[in-house]
């Protein structure tokens, strides 16, 4: 793929599927660690919400990344070499600091772009708003009256509805853009043993589209699949979906709910994780310019 050629979108799809279902069992006492870690870390991140003096969250965080990446090595190591290796396969090696390091940039990239995507959005449907949204002058000296307002709007007109679509589709497209150009640089840089971010860049020039599509249709079910988690989750403990709607919360936010909503959603996030990796493995194998060709 790295020579002109289409990107077999289904192929890559049925790939990634396959790998999933293979690697699952192999990889699930490494994947069930980690969701005891993500679980521990939201207990620890709600317990310094209820004013936990050291910063547990913190700490949380780290070793919740830290496994994280231990877990994509391996997925990675099973996608590209066949093996597991390290005690039910997980290792803290140069290769997981590398990969941690590169995901860090690319986050740092995501979040950045993500921003400057925001901002000029924003600008652009700006004079839209302004002509749709309702009169709010009324509620102009009443933050909770406005606040309803633009809720109502964005959630109960056709028009707000369109608008919220419109404003997600636009700054998600830059996103796409960037994670289609760089798809295989996790495999990339555990394969190579070195970071393998920006040099990844070139490898999918003209084939950006192909590989969203074969994003999309490889990773969209198992997207809804780890989103169903946080549901569930949320639904059990009382927690809500999204981070922004913490201080609305129905019960009081415990450390041992905490785990629980990081539990059910690190158990359910397991295979789009796993199908992440296996699709960035099929990526770097056909764009791998060092590859050898039939």
């Amino acid at each position: 793929m790295s020579q002109p050629g289409k990107l077999p979108i289904l192929q890559a799809a049925k790939y990634t599927w396959r790998f999933t279902a293979s690697a699952l069992l192999p990889t699930l006492p490494a994947y069930l660690v980690r969701a005891l870690v993500s679980a521990a870390a939201a207990a620890a991140a709600f317990s310094t919400l209820n004013g936990g003096v050291l910063p547990l969250d913190l700490i949380g965080m780290i070793l919740s990344f830290a496994i994280t990446m231990s877990c994509v090595a391996l997925t990675l190591r099973l996608a590209l070499n066949g093996e597991l290796s390290g005690p039910i396969g997980l290792q803290l090696s140069a290769d997981e600091f590398r990969l941690g390091l590169a995901h860090l940039i690319y986050i740092a990239l995501i979040m950045f772009l993500g921003f400057i995507a925001l901002v000029l959005v924003f600008i652009i449907l700006t004079p839209v708003l302004a002509v749709l949204l309702p009169d709010t002058a009324a509620a102009a000296d009443d933050p909770e009256a406005y606040r309803q307002i633009v809720e109502v709007f964005f959630t109960q007109t056709f028009s707000g509805v369109l608008l919220s679509v419109l404003f997600l589709v636009l700054v998600s497209l830059p996103l796409l853009y960037l994670t289609a150009r760089l798809i295989a640089f996790p495999a990339a840089t555990l394969q190579r043993q070195k970071i393998m971010l920006f040099e990844t860049w070139g490898w999918t020039k003209g084939h950006v589209m192909p590989v969203i599509a074969a994003m999309l249709l490889a990773l969209a079910p198992l997207w809804c699949v780890s989103m169903l988690g946080v549901w569930l989750g949320s639904q059990v403990t009382g927690i809500p979906m999204f981070p922004g709607n913490i201080a609305e919360a129905e019960s009081v936010l415990t450390p041992m709910l905490g785990f629980v909503f990081g539990l059910i959603t690190g158990v359910f996030s397991i295979p789009f994780t796993i199908a992440s990796a296996g699709l960035a493995a099929f990526m770097y194998q056909g764009f791998n310019p060092d590859a050898e060709r039939n």
